[in-house]
């Protein structure tokens, strides 16, 4: 009897198998496709863009992704497939399928957050969203580089190069410009030269592929500003300092006037022109003194290569003591460290003035961009000491540029500190102003240092690039400062002023009186 059941069971599944392929040959276009509906492999895809591919033996498992994500093993819907396969035979001109045309739906990929995610709740969860959707971001803005033509792959390498570049170069003045050779260069050169890849690169971009437009307006502004040092301040933007101080202000001017020899010609023009009630020189030799003396209505005093002329009574000065400095200059590595302090009687009381003259880099450089380093200077008053230190070299041998470096730098280390110090030391309450010729540029880490305690004009008032240091068709810089304590003066417009036939430009600031301070009689 059961062998009987068992032959009746298999007959009964042996002609329904036969019906159902029997009804399978007769209506085709109602039955799936074997090869579309019940196929056992298919891919899954992660969140970040990554294929796999399996079969149904492993629906419902976990799959660890490269991106540290897992992915749950779903079988795509088979009326993905069965879409597809209409629309490529109504591609194929098929009459059984209407003509009209089917809007193609995109599957919505299944987001599922990391485990370290789910530990901190909807916060890692907002968090893993926010990381795949940057990550996403990156990878299409990378893609250029490994997809498309040859133009526009070389287009987005030289893009994302030159912002790197831009980068370190930014990362190296900021951190590094006293340090290493490389970032001083930076400091202390040409730096509008980094924007010269960019007239090539950016036509090009226009050509071939635009969306890197936007990593090179990135890279421009980093050379502008971070590197080139423009500055913007909305207060004072657009606006024009006054032709004479405006009542309750003075003006300052500080001016490297390199010997003076043709300002002493120009003198009374200059002090007409500017206005200024206060001025420091740097660089003044003999004759830019005698004219300086006999102007009429106007009290000075000079300390070296350094005068300081005042409209008002100067009631003492003093200088900061450089024995070790000269001493050290005579090894040709560096020691100015001038520095003159006046003190003036104003009709609004007492005002201290620092004139000074600090070290330059150009020593620490030589012999990487010439004799005259990255920074020339012309000053006649170390004509002397050049001379001594090539002396003293024939006598104890070269020095390795390295170790020229180093020595230089850290003498330029000292004088600021010193100086920095010492102009605001001793004078009680009185206002101070500090200005001159520093050889740094406000990037240099030395500067910010030990000057970047006091509000620097420009960086407060001014705009633009500020450049007061010109050699040549290359160089240009602001490495001339007018300072005050904070707390103390501040500056109502900063301006640089015209060319009066030296490398330097003269910088010009109004500063108002202190509230306290009353009109003398």
């Amino acid at each position: 009897m059961a062998h009987q059941a068992y032959c009746s069971h298999f007959q009964q599944r042996f002609v329904a198998g036969r019906t159902v392929k029997r009804e399978r040959r007769e209506l085709p276009h109602l039955m799936p496709s074997p090869t579309d509906a019940h196929r056992s492999e298919f891919s899954v895809r992660c969140v970040c863009g990554i294929a796999y591919h399996t079969n149904d033996s492993h629906i419902g498992r976990l799959l660890p992704c490269k991106c540290g994500r897992q992915v749950e093993i779903l079988r795509p819907p088979a009326t993905e497939n069965t879409t597809r396969n209409n629309s490529t035979a109504r591609r194929a001109g098929s009459s059984s399928e209407p003509q009209a045309k089917r809007r193609r739906t995109v599957r919505k990929r299944r987001f599922v957050p990391s485990e370290f995610a789910l530990k901190f709740g909807k916060a890692g969860v907002w968090a893993d969203r926010a990381n795949v959707t940057s990550a996403q971001w990156l990878g299409r803005q990378l893609q250029p580089m490994f997809v498309g033509s040859f133009m526009e792959r070389s287009v987005a390498i030289s893009s994302w190069l030159m912002l790197l570049g831009t980068t370190i170069a930014w990362v190296l003045l900021k951190f590094f410009s006293e340090e290493t050779i490389p970032a001083a260069i930076i400091a202390y050169g040409p730096r509008f030269v980094a924007l010269w890849p960019l007239v090539l690169l950016v036509p090009v971009a226009l050509l071939f592929l635009r969306r890197a437009l936007w990593l090179l307006a990135i890279t421009a502004l980093i050379i502008v500003f971070p590197i080139m040092g423009y500055v913007v301040n909305v207060e004072s933007l657009g606006s024009k300092p006054p032709r004479v101080p405006a009542p309750g202000t003075f003006r300052m001017l500080t001016f490297n006037v390199e010997s003076g020899n043709a300002l002493s010609y120009d003198l009374a023009i200059m002090l007409k022109e500017e206005a200024p009630d206060v001025f420091t020189f740097q660089e003044c030799d003999d004759k830019l003194a005698g004219v300086i003396k006999e102007l009429q209505g106007w009290y000075s005093e000079r300390y070296g290569s350094l005068c300081t002329g005042s409209r008002w009574k100067i009631e003492s000065t003093d200088v900061m003591p450089r024995e070790e400095f000269a001493r050290i200059s005579k090894l040709g590595f560096g020691g100015a460290a001038l520095v003159l302090r006046t003190f003036i009687q104003s009709p609004h009381g007492p005002l201290v003035v620092v004139n000074l003259h600090l070290e330059t880099a150009r020593r620490g450089l030589e012999g990487l961009l010439g004799s005259q380093g990255i920074v020339p200077d012309n000053n006649p008053f170390n004509k002397d000491v050049n001379d001594l230190s090539r002396a003293v070299e024939d006598d104890q041998g070269t020095t390795d540029n390295a170790g020229r470096f180093r020595k230089n730098a850290t003498i330029r280390d000292a004088e600021s500190d010193r100086a920095s110090r010492w102009a605001v030391s001793g004078v009680g309450d009185a206002p101070v102003l500090i200005a001159g010729d520093f050889n740094l540029p406000v990037e240099s880490t030395i500067f910010q240092q030990y000057w970047g305690k006091f509000v620097d004009a420009f960086e407060t008032r001014g705009n633009g690039l500020g450049w007061t240091k010109r050699e040549g068709r290359w160089l240009r810089i602001r490495i001339d400062h007018i300072l005050s304590p904070k707390g103390g003066l501040e500056p109502q417009n900063v301006v640089v002023g015209p060319d009066y036939r030296s490398d330097h430009l003269p910088l010009i600031a109004d500063y108002a009186w202190p509230a306290t301070a009353t009109v003398k009689p």
